[in-house]
């Protein structure tokens, strides 16, 4: 997805966010549950709808979070128990990791 930060309206879509999950740029061991996916698919056309780009954005900033859960996933702080919340830097949207 870097290619779409030199080019922000150039359509990133969940699927190629997802693409990146399984093609083991991250660690392995990362799963996304399919509620989750419908929730980042619902947030990223909502932003696109309020403008254009946007979504794109929003998906650059869930990447860039996942990333950093693969790379440490203790670096977040604890939320319940083992429960960990990883908040996207520039939107209001938690990712949660046990």
């Amino acid at each position: 997805l870097a290619d779409y930060k030199k080019n922000p309206g150039s359509g990133a879509s969940w699927d190629e966010v997802k693409s990146k999950i399984k093609s083991g740029k991250w660690a392995t061991g990362l799963l996304v549950r399919p509620k989750a996916e419908q929730h980042i698919t619902e947030a990223c056309r909502w932003y696109e709808e309020k403008l254009i780009g946007l979504g794109d954005e929003f998906l650059l900033s869930i990447d860039a979070c996942l990333h950093i859960i693969t790379r440490n996933p203790l670096v977040f702080q604890k939320k319940y128990k083992e429960v960990r919340a990883g908040l996207t830097d520039r939107f209001p949207f938690g990712i949660y990791t046990w």
